[in-house]
């Protein structure tokens, strides 16, 4: 032992096991403190190459010297401070609640300041009045969540809750009926904005809307962060198929309304070219969702028909109107004419022997000379 360390008195420590280390009672860090402080002030450089357990006697006795320290500690304090440590250290902590209050008394949160022993020895003094005050606020928080109306809110204040427990405000085993309020709070929401969007699907009025809204309500569950078995999204993946059926009936319900709308048009379309026109829009209808293909066959089949229907009126027209034709150059013509109307789909190649029939016997009457009677 070397001079200066006989000339001062250690001080008996407390036993520190792995235990209370885990909660922060350590008051070991009282004298290092105590230490760093006096050598940054210019203190005994040599002591800090020793080793650390036998710097605890030099680092009280410099302690009652050092410039930093000298309005704050004295040894007496700190052995009383220390002495006061022991008496509230338990080695067996009775229950992990008793274990949270002891290690909320170390949550000081001093930002660049050291803990001092003041506001140690204060906390421990005023140990019950402190329980007391996070009982209170864990009530209070309690209460509270019970009020939140978003989900936003509730990740929010699960985050000052956290902050409070670090402060030593509130305690680490009140934590758990807090966040059962919030998840409660979390899961009553999430119903209520699930049943709000199953309504909003049965008032949608187009089909484009429905794809938009059920990207939405996608968004709303992607947001969700799966953290200590609870899920922190506006609407939980559990509900999408209940919302998703309904928008689903619901664009069937639409599709069904498109395809009734253009199977009664096609009914009142008065030409080919615009059958052909619209039967393009219909394809387009159902690429965009619109309309299904199961809905095609039955709306070509009342445009099909509408097709017969208008070709044969134009057959019929033109059968009437090789009656009148009064030269034979006339009928050449028109049957060119025919012809054509018959490639552009206007006309049937099954009506066309009719209307040359026709127009052949109307050729005869006018070579016979009974053309010109007429």
């Amino acid at each position: 032992m070397n001079e200066d360390e006989t000339n001062y008195s250690p001080i008996t420590l407390p036993e520190v096991t792995e235990e209370q280390k885990a909660v922060g009672i350590n008051a070991y860090d009282l004298l290092n403190e105590a230490h760093d402080e006096d050598v940054a002030a210019g203190g005994d450089n040599n002591a800090s190459g020793k080793n650390e357990e036998k710097m605890y006697p030099t680092a009280v006795s410099q302690a009652d010297n050092s410039r930093s320290y000298r309005n704050e500690m004295t040894k007496a304090n700190t052995r009383e401070l220390l002495e006061e440590l022991k008496s509230s250290l338990k080695p067996e902590p009775e229950s992990k609640v008793e274990e949270a209050k002891t290690k909320s008394l170390f949550n000081i949160r001093t930002g660049s300041d050291k803990q001092t022993e003041a506001s140690l020895g204060k906390r421990i003094e005023n140990r019950e009045e402190i329980f007391a005050t996070q009982d209170k606020q864990a009530e209070k928080y309690k209460e509270f969540f019970t009020r939140i109306n978003t989900v936003v809110q509730i990740d929010y204040w699960i985050g000052i809750v956290d902050g409070l427990i670090k402060d030593g405000k509130m305690r680490e085993d009140q934590r758990a009926e807090i966040i059962e309020v919030a998840e409660n709070k979390r899961i009553e929401l999430q119903n209520k904005v699930a049943e709000k969007y199953k309504e909003f699907f049965t008032r949608i009025d187009t089909v484009a809307q429905i794809d938009y809204w059920i990207g939405i309500v996608d968004a709303m569950i992607e947001d969700a962060v799966i953290e200590n078995g609870s899920e922190n999204g506006r609407m939980r993946e559990d509900q999408r198929a209940e919302i998703i059926e309904v928008a689903e009936n619901k664009r069937i319900e639409l599709q069904n309304k498109v395809a009734e709308k253009y199977k009664e048009f096609f009914t009142r379309i008065n030409t080919v070219v615009q059958i052909d026109y619209w039967i393009g829009i219909v394809d387009g209808l159902i690429k965009d969702g619109k309309m299904r293909e199961d809905q095609r066959a039955e709306i070509i089949e009342v445009a099909e028909n509408k097709r017969i229907e208008l070709q044969n009126k134009v057959a019929e027209k033109y059968k009437e109107f090789f009656t009148r034709i009064n030269t034979v150059v006339q009928i050449d013509y028109w049957i060119g004419i025919v012809d054509g109307l018959i490639k552009d789909g206007k006309m049937r190649e099954d009506q066309r022997a009719k209307i040359n029939n026709v127009a052949e016997n109307r050729k005869a009457e006018i070579n016979e000379g009974i053309g010109n009677q007429k």
